[in-house]
């Protein structure tokens, strides 16, 4: 089972494979079916993996001040 940790890690990556498709345009988006497919996935993939990471409790703010952001 993956942990929280990695979970963050696989949003960040699909987030800057997102990023580096983006890039190229609307245009270029909506002509490229394969690309659709592609960034669709990867939204997937940041959906599936944030509703699997756990929430910080209500009121746990020594992580935000311990590290100035959650799970870091």
């Amino acid at each position: 089972m993956r942990n929280d940790r990695e979970r963050l890690a696989d949003i960040l990556e699909a987030a800057e494979k997102i990023q580096s498709r983006v890039d190229r345009g609307r245009e270029w988006f909506d002509a490229d079916e394969d690309m659709q497919i592609v960034l669709t996935h990867l939204v997937q993939v940041i959906g599936e993996a944030a509703a699997r990471v756990r929430p910080i409790p209500a009121g746990d703010t020594k992580l935000f001040v311990a590290t100035g952001r959650r799970y870091a």
